[in-house]
């Protein structure tokens, strides 16, 4: 099961318009700073890791402390079942 693409709305330094990052067998993430490369993988971790993101989301989370919802979404390449 590999991560295909994701999607980030409304989260930290990403706004409104939203951002598709694809990804594939082997990605990198570089930039300069405040490019919000932290803002991709704090993303991921909030939508693969329910324990990371207890009382960890607050108001500095939110696009320029917007109350607009934010909108992750993690595509991947096939489809599987979850066990809780």
């Amino acid at each position: 099961m590999k991560i295909k693409n994701i999607f980030i709305k409304n989260f930290r330094g990403i706004g409104s318009k939203g951002i598709t990052v694809p990804l594939s067998d082997f990605s990198l993430v570089i930039g300069d700073n405040g490019t919000s490369k932290t803002t991709i993988l704090e993303a991921l971790n909030f939508c693969l890791m329910p324990n990371f993101t207890a009382g960890r989301l607050s108001i500095n989370d939110f696009c320029n402390g917007s109350d607009e919802p934010i909108e992750i979404f993690v595509e991947f390449d096939n489809s599987f079942d979850v066990i809780i």
